[in-house]
């Protein structure tokens, strides 16, 4: 029988194998339904026995006589494989074998829809677009000082660069590091070795070291919205009148907070709804802690803000970071951040959601809603008396003379004070000014005005000039 089986009904036959799974063979006559098991099989069902296949090939001949020829051809492998005294002759008409594997097993490939390619996917280069640099300060003293450089982005894959002094008289470049050599200030330029992208910082050496540094550093956790601008992170420094507040920051997953860098503190841009932790390094004596982030997902129904302002603000020298109190219209306006902006950050710097003042002045603040409306106001930082003292006097009967009295710091905001006799019979006090009426001794009081600080001294009135007063000898108006 040498009609071939139409190509129609072995497709419909092996589709249904793989339905209901059960390997029929095509090829078995009614007699033959006792035959083992890889006889039955077809894996790939396509309609033919995975054995007569391996033997076979293709056949075509009837399935009886194919399914017959396969499994000559499998004894005949199987004699092949036997040693050479014990192997049986094949007859002059047998069909030329395959010879199979060294176990002689069936080697049934596996069902198409198992393989699986390996695809090796080769992650991108990022390229360099930039640098960052902030300015440092360095004591006479120290070997040398890291500053703080960044390639940009982050996650380039070549972060490399070098440094540049302009100034060499002031500040050496070794390798990353800046050497101080003597007091001043020189620019230093940091290039990228990637891109060539150079960014110029000061580096200032001082004499002495009369900065104070951080003890320690806390951060608050930040809330923000997908698409809103970038913000500071709120740092409390300890103690409160640390002298330089610079930091870096290093974000864990950039598809959610992405940290960024535009001349001034780093910040945080929220890109994605999600949670990231971040690191926050100081840049004085290098104290690193973690806070998370959480990035809300953009509200679809939002209330905008339509103004935005605060009062001015009056800050104390050395005292600590102050918050602005912030009006917004309406009031359930949906997103109530905004952002702080110093025209003068040398004089009052912006930590966050709070104020820093570093030196005496004022400072425009321009407050910003993330919604877009802004405002200004004046943050004004004065100078607080924090001592005061005088030194002992000596004067004759009838002299008058103004008190030595030393305010601390000398541009202290109000430098007034008054004096108190602790004997009006022996000094009497005009303003400012003392009168010594008799011999003897008197205890005067400093009070300052500003902060009532507090300090003491002696006078002592000796004989010459005359006494003033209602008369009365010496020694009965010695103290």
């Amino acid at each position: 029988m040498n009609r071939k089986i139409p190509a129609l009904v072995l497709v419909a036959m092996g589709m249904m194998g793989c339905l209901d799974r059960e390997y029929r063979n095509p090829f078995l006559s009614s007699g033959e339904s006792e035959l083992e098991e890889e006889w039955k099989r077809d894996l790939n069902g396509n309609g033919i026995a995975d054995s007569v296949e391996f033997y076979l090939g293709d056949c075509e001949a009837a399935p009886a006589e194919c399914l017959r020829r396969a499994r000559e051809a499998s004894r005949i492998a199987e004699s092949n494989a036997k040693p050479a005294d014990t192997a049986i002759s094949p007859s002059e008409d047998t069909i030329p074998t395959i010879p199979p594997p060294q176990d002689t097993n069936p080697v049934i490939p596996p069902p198409r829809d198992t393989i699986r390619d390996t695809v090796v996917v080769v992650p991108p280069t990022v390229a360099v677009t930039g640098i960052e640099a902030s300015a440092i300060y360095i004591p006479m003293g120290v070997p040398k000082a890291t500053p703080s450089v960044h390639v940009l982005p982050r996650n380039a894959k070549n972060q490399g660069y070098t440094l540049a002094s302009l100034d060499e008289a002031v500040v050496r470049v070794s390798g990353t590091d800046l050497v101080p050599v003597k007091p001043g200030s020189a620019k230093v330029r940091a290039s990228s070795v990637e891109g060539g992208f150079a960014r110029e910082f000061t580096a200032t050496v001082v004499v002495e070291d009369t900065n104070t540094y951080e003890t320690a550093i806390t951060v608050a956790p930040m809330e923000m919205t997908a698409g809103d601008p970038a913000q500071v992170p709120e740092i409390a420094w300890t103690p409160a009148n640390v002298t330089h507040r610079g930091y870096s920051l290093a974000g864990s997953d950039p598809a959610i907070v992405r940290v960024v860098n535009d001349g001034g503190p780093e910040r945080c841009l929220p890109v994605a709804p999600g949670k990231a932790t971040l690191t926050l390094t100081t840049t004085g004596k290098g104290l690193a802690v973690e806070f998370e982030v959480t990035v809300k997902a953009r509200p679809i129904l939002t209330f905008p803000v339509s103004a935005i302002s605060a009062e001015d603000m009056l800050l104390d020298l050395g005292g600590p970071d102050q918050a602005p109190e912030v009006t917004i219209i309406p009031a359930l306006a949906s997103r109530k951040a905004y952002t702080l902006l110093s025209n003068e950050p040398s004089i009052v710097s912006v930590s966050g959601k709070a104020l820093h003042a570093s030196a005496k002045g004022k400072a425009v603040i321009t407050i910003t809603s993330v919604d877009g409306p802004l405002s200004t106001f004046t943050a004004t930082v004065r100078v607080r008396v924090k001592s005061v003292s005088a030194s002992d006097l000596t004067l004759a009967r009838g002299e008058r003379a103004a008190p030595k009295v030393t305010i601390l710091p000398a541009d202290a905001d109000d430098p007034m004070f008054t004096l108190k006799s602790g004997n009006e019979n022996i000094v009497r006090i005009n303003g400012n000014e003392i009168t010594a009426r008799r011999r003897g001794r008197a205890v005067i009081t400093v009070l300052t005005r500003d902060g009532n600080k507090t300090a003491s001294f002696t006078v002592t009135v000796n004989n010459g000039g005359r006494d003033l007063g209602n008369g009365g000898d010496d020694e009965r108006d010695a103290d």
